[in-house]
């Protein structure tokens, strides 16, 4: 006979907060991620990567919609059959650094050749009257802490084709808010990758807690 705490099998080591964190943006043309980590749980981000800076205390919020079909017989009270017709997945966060990163992805404006006026100093653009879809590479990253060894435990939310856009109001201000940037990306499926949406879970914390986790260790 088991005890309840047996059958249960909690382990109050493997909840996981995301302490902090960022958002990563990258063109197309460079490779997605295959991994986030080298040797040891090293958190290594290839170049190209480029991080939209700090977030506002909202951090970044994943969401997932799917859509069903549903076929009832005469009478049923439970469908009969159920079909998954599509799911849609879409980070939002919004940037608080106010630096050309920031502006590509808000605005819709390629800022890779962006320069201040070499006599007053100013930093011009046009914002398209009409935004485009541009793919881009994501990675939406958090950070946590094995507390039992004080080991960085990383959580990656890779979107291999996203789109970026403007969501929500901007104020202009003297508040607490300060000038942000609000913003939602789109995942999008790639064909090269075969997927829309890569997870990745690691760092030097989390190899200590692979067993409790129920996931074999890489030989």
């Amino acid at each position: 006979m088991s005890t309840f705490a047996e059958v249960a099998a909690f382990r109050s080591n493997l909840i996981r907060k995301a302490l902090g964190g960022a958002l990563l943006v990258a063109d197309y043309s460079t490779s997605a991620l295959a991994d986030i980590c080298a040797a040891g749980g090293v958190l290594t981000i290839p170049a190209g990567y480029v991080s939209l800076g700090r977030l506002t205390q909202d951090g970044l919020a994943s969401a997932n919609e799917v859509e069903r079909s549903e076929i009832k017989g005469w009478g049923d009270n439970f469908p009969a059959r159920v079909d998954i017709t599509s799911e849609s997945a879409s980070l939002t966060c919004t940037a608080m650094e106010t630096k050309a990163a920031v502006w590509d992805a808000f605005y819709n404006v390629d800022t890779s050749a962006l320069a201040s006026d070499p006599t007053t100093g100013t930093v011009t653009f046009d914002k398209p009257l009409l935004p485009s879809v541009r793919d881009k590479r994501v990675l939406a990253l958090g950070r946590d802490v094995n507390k039992e060894n004080g080991l960085d435990v990383y959580l990656g939310i890779h979107f291999p084709r996203a789109n970026l856009s403007q969501n929500g109001e901007q104020n202009w201000a003297n508040n607490d808010a300060g000038v942000n940037y609000p913003l939602t990306i789109n995942a999008q499926s790639d064909d090269d990758e075969g997927t829309a949406v890569r997870l990745f879970w690691g760092g030097p914390g989390l190899a200590g807690l692979l067993a409790d986790m129920d996931v074999t260790a890489g030989a």
